[in-house]
């Protein structure tokens, strides 16, 4: 007879002083990414592969601060963290490289986790832990597509979002709060209907119904494409996105949701001048640009679903489903 292996565990840990210039902090909340799915799978690169706590989009509260930094944080302060622990203040660089929380280090999903006072960043006024927990990866990826590169989005240009994932939602409520045109697509008339009723969106397009997409981006826009396109589907979607977007516009790739290896059409890429960039999620200084954001512009993320704890599992499969509209959520405070 084979045994059954164990799936779950739970156990005790000496706690630890929280030393110099780190901070204990109670986890209220963590949202769900792609991502977590791709390291579970074993196809992200860099990630552990045995015993990783997933999560990278931690809301909590300061429970206590080391002797260092003391004075700036105190208990009961509500923080989030940086996607990437070694986020220095200096921009974005392969000083980061190996300090994404939930793949080459430990995450989020625990009930209390120590951090580099560094890595904190106050949650505004008015964000529930739950909203303020999608900020790190989905809003700052967001952010930093449009207005974190060298070609920021401008008033009256188009800007093609894909999905309607967390991504797709703050991309779509930042390009209108810069004054852009908002195209958004689905395979899901029922989606396209309940976005328009979520976020500010001028067009919808449906994938399923209009397989070749990027023609009909470009009927909306008068033959002159998009000039911001976010995409998130990887390898079955970049080439079409190279059609849809614009003579000097740019096509950020942020997931890989239908592969990772593409064949380039780069005589498109020439022929209109554009921008093809990745988007490795953004620093803390985007992370504090999307707060004001919320701050003075009223952005907000769209949360699906909210899970308990206990329900971690439910929530991954969810995820996996796509059958949700935003972001997901696990609250882990009670």
């Amino acid at each position: 007879m084979t045994a059954t292996l164990p799936t779950t565990q739970k156990r005790w840990i000496w706690p630890g002083k929280v030393n110099g210039v780190d901070v204990l902090v109670r986890i209220h909340a963590v949202s769900l990414n792609f991502r977590e799915l791709m390291i579970a799978s074993g196809i992200y690169p860099g990630a552990r592969t045995e015993g990783l706590t997933p999560g990278c989009d931690p809301a909590g509260e300061v429970v206590r601060a080391g002797p260092g930094v003391a004075q700036q944080w105190k208990e009961g302060d509500r923080v989030t963290a940086t996607f990437f622990l070694g986020d220095t203040g200096v921009g974005m660089g392969l000083h980061m490289a190996g300090t994404d929380m939930g793949s080459a280090m430990q995450g989020t999903l625990v009930q209390y986790r120590v951090f580099p006072a560094a890595a904190l960043v106050r949650i505004p006024d008015g964000l529930s832990y739950e909203e303020a927990a999608t900020f790190s990866c989905a809003g700052v990826t967001a952010y930093n597509a449009l207005l974190g590169g060298p070609r920021p989005v401008r008033p009256g240009e188009t800007v093609l979002v894909q999905g309607t994932g967390g991504v797709a939602l703050f991309g779509a409520q930042i390009a209108h709060a810069s004054g852009a045109r908002v195209v958004i697509t689905s395979s899901s008339d029922t989606k396209l209907a309940q976005i328009q009723k979520l976020v500010p969106v001028d067009e919808t397009v449906n994938y399923t119904t209009h397989p070749e997409w990027q023609e009909r981006v470009l009927a909306l826009t008068g033959g002159g494409g998009a000039h911001h396109v976010l995409d998130v589907g990887g390898a079955a979607t970049v080439p079409r996105s190279l059609q849809a977007v614009a003579f000097g516009g740019c096509v950020s790739i942020i997931g890989s949701m239908t592969g990772v290896k593409l064949e380039w059409d780069l005589v498109s890429v020439i022929q209109k001048g554009a921008i093809v960039r990745g988007i490795p999620v953004g620093t803390r200084q985007h992370l504090e640009e999307t707060f004001r954001l919320y701050e003075i512009r009223g952005i907000k993320p769209v949360v699906g679903r909210v899970f308990g704890f206990g329900e971690a599992k439910e929530a991954l499969k969810t995820l996996a489903s796509q059958d949700f509209i935003g972001k997901i959520v696990i609250k882990v405070a009670a």
